[in-house]
């Protein structure tokens, strides 16, 4: 069957993900480094988190299709768990909703745009879905203080000979 996402369509590049309960992640490469969205504004995002999250987008395997799509409501897609929304620098744009998931726990439910449903691989879908919960933020490392080291105060040492060319009597 193949991945979700065909390789045509590109490298994502705006990655939004909302859950049910309100909570949702939204990504943005647009500058060309990948921020994280929040209510407060940009931040940069963990470049590599966002590299992983983003080529595991791009490698959501279907495991297979379900045909015909069961009753909606019983699988999560009515109303889903998750629904991602991506930009694609090819100018596409990709939706689907994430269910519950399989009986077996190595997959998810999940419905395209088109109204198809899937059975898509949980590992690289839980991976995704994590980012939500806890956000890619870049780690600066924290300052620590340094130790403290006696500076020397310049002080006045007239014992030395001026350094400065003092004019000589003439005579």
């Amino acid at each position: 069957p193949g991945n979700l996402i065909p390789a045509e369509k590109g490298q994502p590049t705006r990655i939004f993900i909302q859950q049910t309960d309100g909570a949702s992640l939204e990504l943005d490469k647009s500058t060309g480094i990948w921020l994280l969205n929040t209510p407060e504004g940009s931040v940069p995002a963990e470049p590599n988190t966002v590299e992983l999250a983003a080529s595991n987008l791009l490698s959501l395997r279907i495991l297979n299709q379900i045909t015909p799509a069961p009753d909606l409501t019983a699988i999560s897609l009515n109303p889903p768990a998750y629904q991602f929304s991506i930009s694609m620098n090819s100018g596409a744009q990709i939706s689907f909703s994430v269910g519950a998931k399989t009986v077996t726990q190595s997959g998810y439910y999940v419905q395209t745009a088109e109204g198809s449903v899937y059975v898509v691989a949980a590992y690289t879908l839980d991976a995704l879905i994590q980012l939500v919960n806890s956000p890619p933020y870049l780690q600066t490392p924290t300052p620590s203080p340094l130790p403290a080291t006696e500076t020397p105060l310049p002080g006045a040492t007239p014992d030395e000979p001026s350094a400065t060319p003092q004019p000589s009597p003439t005579p």
